[in-house]
Parts: structure tokens; C-alpha cells; sequence
């Protein structure tokens, strides 16, 4: 197992040894990364070439082009900004990891609230129209 050091004053560390991350963190990253879940949480599956539709947006897009969250960082992943179903290049941009985990999270509370019924009272209805 290969030992680590982190500073000249520490001694020698296991790569398994305390970490601020939760146990095994890294091997699902390097899992995700990799190979996806079979459970995956997409609604929409991805078509066949996407490997080369992401990399041809990502060279299109070099930076983010949502910018909510950042100021014009490197583009890491593939947003569909319409119809999810779409993939063509002119429904997909290229954004950070940070603005387009706010946009999925703004689509979702959207989803939710949408589902979630209203808190106002129904309005009254008039004694004299039936």
C-alpha cells in the first residue's frame, strides 16, 4: 500500500488514513467517473455518441456560457437549455460544474413546487351563480 507524506514534519501516512472525506468517497467518484450506475437518475437517456457530442460542445463552449454562479470559469459539463430530449447543438451549451448544479437545482424546487399544492384558500363562490 502506498504511503503518502503530506509535510516534511509528518511521518509517513497510509492512503487509507484519516481523511476529511467520508469513507470511500474517492472509489465512488472513481466509479462515477468512469462508469455510471445502472441506477442512474436520469430521466432522459443520454444517445449513442455523446462522448463526442460533449466533447464537441466543450471545445464550442470553452467557458461557461450561464454565468450564475461564476465568472466565466472553464466549461465542464453539458447543459440542455430547452427540451431535454434534444441533443442537438443548438439545444446544448457548455457551463461549470457550479452554475449548472444551480440551474438542476432551480429546475428541481421548480418541479416541486409546481406538484406541490396550493396554500391559499380556494376562493369563495358566489350564493347566486351555480
Amino acid at each position: 500500500m502506498p504511503t503518502y507524506r503530506t509535510n516534511a514534519h509528518d511521518g509517513p501516512r497510509n492512503a487509507r488514513g484519516p481523511s476529511s472525506y467520508p469513507r470511500g468517497y474517492a472509489e465512488v467518484v472513481m466509479r462515477r467517473t468512469v462508469k455510471p450506475s445502472p441506477q442512474e437518475w436520469r430521466t432522459v437517456p443520454l444517445p449513442r455518441g455523446w462522448v463526442k457530442i460533449r466533447k464537441r460542445i466543450l471545445h464550442r463552449d470553452p467557458q461557461c456560457t450561464l454565468r450564475t454562479r461564476c465568472q466565466g470559469a472553464a466549461s465542464e459539463e453539458v447543459d440542455h437549455i430547452g427540451d431535454p430530449n434534444d441533443h442537438s447543438d443548438r439545444n446544448l451549451r457548455g457551463v461549470c460544474h457550479t452554475c449548472h448544479a444551480h440551474r438542476t437545482g432551480q429546475q428541481g424546487a421548480a418541479a416541486a413546487n409546481a406538484r406541490r399544492p396550493s396554500r391559499r384558500r380556494p376562493a369563495p363562490r358566489h350564493p347566486g351563480i351555480t
